[in-house]
């Protein structure tokens, strides 16, 4: 509860519950409009001298540039309940305020002061509710009360009570031209911005009898803003918050407290803010809340305090602490500590001026104790004067400081707000079909860079190549692979041989023939000597059961395809097909699976013959699994060439994106991909049928000179095991075992006499014609499905998609310009969105312009 003090002086701009000595105060009894001139050359050294900055920085937040970019600097002024924070603002504006018992200002209290030197002006306050808040109480349900509460409201967490973040509104209040009439309008005002159920218009009449009025709301975040303009006025920007409280007065409000803390540290927080903290010489400063928030908030060094009702100050064993105060020993602040005075006023009807009460606070500061004695080394430090002339120079300071940021910060709004806009153009008013028929044969000849590749069109072309690449080498890996040795010929192990011949045995440059009681240290792949089943195709390669040391580079590896394909801009990773592996190895063979096909293909005849059915049959085995690779070929393909449609219908169609139009090209679009790629796999299965069903070439150069490589390969690692297996003996004869350079040395004594004649030399020649077929029908398929993706799917979707959209659109109709309109048609937001970019634009540049040659 405010304490007021019984007076018999004059209430002169007097604060919350600030109250003055005694003793005889003059009385100005001139015409309440007349302005003392003394009173406004005081009021004037407020921003005297930095006018240009101090006005430019008040035109940005009157144009509401500060709801586009960060704040502005600004002085903010909190104190607790009843500090005689009021009166300090009103001895700066030189208005009143509402007053009442307890906490006066309900909601931020923004006072914009400029001066208007043109001749003839008057002043002027203009009171204007600026809303960035909507009414929205826990039942969820808004109040819609037309104008104020009409922004769409966004995600903010709840920091303030009922209220919750939108965007930001003005809506003008009223405009008076008398200063007698600004506490009313205020009152008036934050009626209408505490009862947010309620249109504000209610609220605008000047014979309103507030008193009687109640209010839903207790506080508010919501902005009362005063624009006051007129002669011998300083330009300077105050906002005045509510008083920090305590306790809330009913036990349903406790939402209050913390309401208005998170209110008034949201405005400390801002560090562009010059605090302006006031301390009531009544109380000890270590209760003050506010002086706690600016502490936590980190803005002492900011921070001006100031100290009101030095005429209540206690007896003389109080004076040290208020002097170590004042020297800066204790709850220092940056800028210091100022003392004011304000009068009582007690003489409604007869208020004195401004310059009067300047004055009676200067005779008070001069002729007081501790005043005029223990604090007299303080003195420069007195007086509203002095303060304002301090608040002056420290904001001017803020703002010279932040003037290049604040310009880079609407630069960068107004190129965001451009770029916006670009993409929401004003739909053309005539001539819709050629508009369009344009557009598409810029996607046309999009499409024709993007195929072709080039400077700054080669992410597609690089990308399918790559895809391209792993199609191959999938291919490529799968080859079918011989199992060595034969299971009747080994007691212990197999080794398997790749499509190029090369088998997983140990060191490549010196081969090591194995034992059967392979050494660790080898890097020989182990298999399970098991071959009563017939050869299969292997979905990937056996476990290395006792695999030891690093692969060797002679491993068949694993079969894969990249499943990494960046489009045309970004990277994405695509799913496997379902039901298939991400790369199928090839068929494994051993040489008793390929003896049995030789046996069983075997006809009436010459013996010893291999029946060339028999290796076109092996032949079709190894290829049966290409079906894998070329599916997840075409599927990647085809999500590549949608990625990239779609981001050029993008690119083309920008402007058009939230209309009918985008939708349905877009559709459009999809359906003739969807439909090519079904042809492209329609005729990718065709050719691979062919491969499968006639295993045949003229290619007879290539088919030699690879089943000669192959045989060599196949040739060089049977004979390696078969001398391994040699030395098995020789050591099984002897009981003795070699070491590792012993069993080298001996291996190379071995010759193809001892070893005699291969007795699986067919079985070895037909597995080379049939890695010798594979290797080269590999190439002619790979080649053959890239041909048809290049030639076909690409090519027709290029010069096809283009004329279909102009079909399909309607675009050749009779009535196409009518057509084009609906389907270029806007929706609301769209065109709400446009106005209030425009809007914006328009403010950003006046603000670009009135920041020119002040950075």
């Amino acid at each position: 509860m405010e304490e007021q003090e019984a007076s018999s002086e004059p209430d002169v701009c007097m604060g919350e519950g600030e109250s003055s000595s005694t003793g005889t105060l003059p009385v100005d009894r001139a015409p309440k409009s007349e302005a003392s001139e003394e009173g406004s050359a005081s009021l004037e050294r407020l921003g005297k001298g930095v006018r240009p900055l101090l006005e430019a920085i008040n035109d940005l937040r009157r144009q509401g540039v500060e709801d586009l970019i960060p704040p502005l600097p600004k002085i903010v002024v909190v104190g607790d309940q009843s500090t005689g924070k009021s009166s300090l603002i009103e001895a700066i504006s030189e208005i009143k305020v509402p007053r009442d018992v307890g906490t006066c200002t309900r909601c931020p209290l923004e006072i914009n002061l400029a001066e208007n030197d043109a001749e003839g002006a008057v002043w002027t306050c203009r009171v204007s509710l600026h809303n960035k808040f909507t009414y929205n109480p826990p039942n969820g349900s808004a109040f819609a009360r037309g104008p104020f509460n009409g922004a769409a409201a966004n995600t903010e967490p709840r920091c303030f009570g009922n209220f919750t973040g939108q965007t930001p509104e003005d809506f003008l209040f009223t405009t008076i031209y008398n200063k007698d009439e600004v506490q009313s309008a205020i009152s008036r005002a934050q009626l209408a911005i505490l009862n947010p159920h309620e249109n504000y218009r209610k609220y605008q009449r000047d014979d309103l009898d507030v008193t009687m009025l109640s209010t839903r709301e207790q506080f508010s975040p919501n902005v009362i803003r005063l624009d006051i303009s007129g002669p011998n006025l300083p330009n300077l920007s105050f906002t005045d918050l509510p008083g920090v409280i305590q306790e809330a007065d009913h036990d349903d409000h406790g939402h209050v407290v913390e309401l208005v803390e998170n209110l008034v540290k949201s405005y400390i927080k801002d560090e562009k803010a010059l605090v302006l903290l006031a301390r009531p010489m009544t109380e000890d400063a270590n209760n003050s809340t506010a002086g706690r928030y600016v502490k936590t908030e980190g803005a002492d060094h900011r921070c001006v305090g100031v100290l009101t009702k030095p005429d209540l100050i206690q007896g003389p064993r109080s004076w040290p602490k208020w002097a170590e105060l004042l020297g800066g020993e204790t709850f220092k602040k940056g800028h210091g500590y100022f003392v004011t005075r304000q009068p009582e006023q007690g003489l409604r009807d007869e208020p004195i001026s401004h310059a009067q009460a300047r004055a009676v606070e200067a005779e008070f500061f001069a002729t007081e104790a501790p005043w005029n004695s223990a604090f007299a080394t303080f003195r420069d430090r007195f007086g509203t004067i002095r303060l304002q002339n301090a608040l002056s120079e420290k904001l001017t300071t803020q703002i010279v400081a932040s003037l290049p940021e604040i310009n880079e910060q609407v630069r960068q709004k107004a190129e965001a707000i451009d770029k916006e806009l670009r993409q929401l153009p004003e739909p053309p008013a005539d001539n819709l079909q050629l508009v369009l028929i344009v557009k598409f044969e810029e996607l046309k000849r999009e499409l024709q860079k993007t195929f072709e590749g080039g400077c700054g069109y080669n992410a597609f072309h690089r990308e399918w190549h790559a895809l391209s690449s792993a199609f191959r080498q999938a291919i490529k890996e799968s080859g079918p692979q011989l199992l060595l040795p034969d299971a009747g010929e080994s007691r212990k192990r197999n080794a398997p041989v790749t499509p190029q011949g090369k088998s997983a045995v140990a060191t490549p440059s010196t081969p090591t023939p194995h034992r059967s009681s392979h050494r660790a240290g080898s890097a020989i792949t182990i298999i399970d000597d098991d071959e009563s089943t017939p050869a299969t195709p292997e979905r990937g390669l056996p476990s290395r059961k006792r695999h030891a040391g690093p692969p060797s580079p002679l491993q068949p590896k694993k079969p894969r395809m990249t499943r990494k394909i960046s489009g045309v801009q970004g990277t994405s990773v695509l799913p496997s097909a379902p039901g298939r592996p991400l790369s199928p190895a090839g068929m494994r063979f051993t040489i008793r699976t390929i003896k049995e096909a030789l046996r069983d293909g075997h006809t009436i005849g010459v013996p010893n013959q291999t029946d060339p059915k028999v290796v076109d049959r092996l032949s079709q085995s190894s290829i049966a699994h290409w079906a894998g690779p070329m599916d997840e070929f075409l599927d990647v393909t085809d999500t590549m060439l949608r990625n990239m449609a779609s981001e050029l219908l993008e690119q083309v169609l920008e402007e058009y994106k939230q209309t009918a139009l985008f939708a349905e090209a877009r559709a459009i679009t999809e359906r003739f991909l969807t439909e090519l790629v079904g042809s492209e796999r329609r005729g990718a299965q065709s050719l691979f049928k062919l491969e499968y069903d006639n295993p045949t070439t003229l290619n007879e150069d290539a088919l030699e000179s690879a089943r000669k490589e192959a045989l060599a390969s196949l040739q060089a690692q049977r004979r390696e095991w078969r001398v391994g297996k040699h030395l098995d003996e020789q050591e099984a004869k002897t009981g003795r075992e070699m070491d590792g350079a012993k069993r080298q040395a001996e291996a190379a004594k071995v010759s193809d006499a001892v070893l005699g004649p291969d007795p699986r030399a067919k079985e070895i020649e037909v597995m080379a014609i049939v890695q010798g077929y594979y290797r080269t029908a590999m190439f002619r398929f790979i080649d053959q499905i890239r041909l048809s993706v290049l030639g076909g799917l690409f090519a027709k979707f290029r010069e096809g998609v283009c004329p279909l959209l102009v079909s399909e659109l309607g675009l050749m109709r009779a009535d196409a310009n009518e057509h084009c309109a609906l389907l270029m048609a806007e929706d609301p937001e769209r065109e709400r969105r446009r106005a209030q970019l425009k809007k914006d634009k328009e403010m950003l540049g006046k603000a670009q312009q009135r920041l020119a040659g002040l950075v």
